[in-house]
């Protein structure tokens, strides 16, 4: 949403206060929770209202308000003079405590976007599906998203896929697998430390597909999805669609490794930095 999700101080104001995790496990869940994320000038500043759900975070040129009912959730945009975005408005539908479904609605007041989550039986997001619509409210494009995870439930593996519309039909576009390790002992960022726990345990972790492209509904934190672990590596292979041959074919590699180095903690194992991304947490 204009640089959507999330961001953060000067990193010379922690250094005094931070030193590198030194490899032992996470401290206990300690009541802490993210009040203000900034990157160079970029900031956001967290409110939670009295059930320690988000409620607003205030940005650079205006601000995000959550208001919460008993099954849905609504996230406007505004800007700075408190006029709301009408190309960022969002509305979750949540059961069970997780949301659903999702749509985020354009400026003439139709949907933009549809948004699917299914969970696993152990309560992890097993898979999301996300429709992109015209003004007419023909569907364009349509983005689906398998995850997979480890016996520690830590999320490793995306499979995603694209299709675009062509005539009349969607057809087979971009594929992209992608494989995730962590470090042992590294806390990141919980979504419960946001104040928007409704994806079920251990869901997200990765900052992209390798299409630029996040499988959540929107951002709040420019850069950061949250992952119990801090990321070690990320695979991606991506794949183009043959529609002479009718098959995949690899159309690119890369491995982006993360190193220990751009993790900063305090005494109490609290990132405080993340690569050039300064994190500030309160008590509550």
């Amino acid at each position: 949403m204009k640089t959507v999700l999330f961001f953060l101080i000067a990193a010379a104001l922690f250094t005094f206060s931070c030193k590198k995790n030194n490899g032992s496990q996470p401290a206990p869940d300690l009541p802490y929770r993210i009040k203000n994320i900034q990157n160079g000038p970029e900031y956001k500043n967290f409110t939670y209202d009295n059930q320690g759900r988000v409620s607003n975070i205030d940005f650079n040129n205006g601000y995000y308000q959550f208001t919460y009912a008993a099954n849905e959730i609504t996230v406007q945009t505004y800007f700075s003079n408190g006029t709301p975005d009408p190309n960022w408005k969002y509305l979750f539908t949540t059961e069970g405590g997780k949301i659903k479904k999702g749509s985020r609605y354009l400026s003439n007041g139709a949907v933009g976007r549809n948004y699917f989550f299914e969970y696993n039986n152990t309560g992890q997001l097993w898979t999301t599906y996300m429709s992109l619509l015209d003004f007419t409210g023909d569907e364009m494009e349509d983005h689906r998203y398998y995850f997979s995870y480890d016996a520690q439930q830590q999320l490793t593996q995306v499979a995603y896929t694209r299709d675009n519309r062509s005539g009349n039909n969607l057809v087979k576009a971009d594929s992209v697998s992608t494989t995730i390790s962590y470090y042992t002992g590294r806390p990141f960022i919980q979504w419960k430390q946001v104040g928007f726990d409704f994806f079920g345990p251990a869901s997200g972790g990765i900052q992209l597909t390798g299409l630029e492209i996040i499988p959540f509904s929107f951002l709040f934190l420019e850069n950061i999805i949250m992952s119990d672990k801090a990321v070690q590596s990320i695979d991606t292979k991506k794949y183009k669609w043959n529609s002479a041959t009718t098959s995949w074919s690899e159309a690119s590699a890369n491995n982006r490794a993360y190193s220990e180095t751009d993790y900063v903690y305090d005494s109490n194992e609290l990132l405080v930095k993340y690569k050039n991304i300064s994190i500030t947490w309160e008590s509550y």
